[in-house]
């Protein structure tokens, strides 16, 4: 945090949903909202909120589905639960600062354009097994890390971004 000044330091915040409970289980971003015991509570601060820089997920989630988390221009960190088991089409598309994230043992499935967009992402995790029945072949993560993991399997994946143009899908190898 210390790019931002401090007058607007306070404008920039994680957003800690641990200590909630996911009834349905599901975060949707379809409308920005969250679905919580009595409905849906429009939680429009989720999707395409530039002032979020992390975001907790509540441990009972198992799904986070289509745009749930998508166009959140600040979005650096995110904590997957290990409850987790599908991540939906275009969930995390378009958050170009986000670095690294961890996939846990849990998720056996991840949908297309999952993480469109991710030009700044870097280092992913896989815990578990994923087949590719599951993982879908469109665009789900920028580059070829979709082929590389069906290849190499579970680990941590890292990108190497060419430093003449970082604008590219540079390359993923398995460490």
């Amino acid at each position: 945090m210390a790019a931002i000044n401090e007058g607007a330091r306070s404008r920039y915040v994680i957003l800690d949903l641990s200590a909630c409970f996911a009834t349905d289980n599901t975060i949707n971003g379809n409308n920005g909202t969250y679905y919580s015991p009595i409905g849906p509570n429009h939680m429009n601060v989720i999707k395409d909120n530039h002032y979020i820089v992390g975001v907790i997920p509540p441990d009972s989630l198992t799904t986070i589905e289509f745009n749930a988390f998508s166009g959140i221009g600040g979005l650096t960190s995110v904590t997957i639960p290990a409850g987790v088991t599908s991540i939906g089409q275009s969930a995390f598309s378009g958050i170009s600062g986000l670095t690294s994230i961890t996939i846990p043992t849990s998720v056996t499935s991840i949908s297309a354009e999952a993480f469109s967009g991710c030009r700044g992402l870097t280092s992913v995790t896989f815990d578990g097994i994923i087949n590719s029945g599951n993982f879908s072949d469109y665009f789900s993560f920028p580059g070829n890390l979709r082929a590389k993991y069906l290849a190499g399997g579970p680990g941590r994946y890292t990108r190497t971004l060419p430093a003449t143009n970082p604008g590219t899908t540079g390359t993923w190898t398995k460490q």
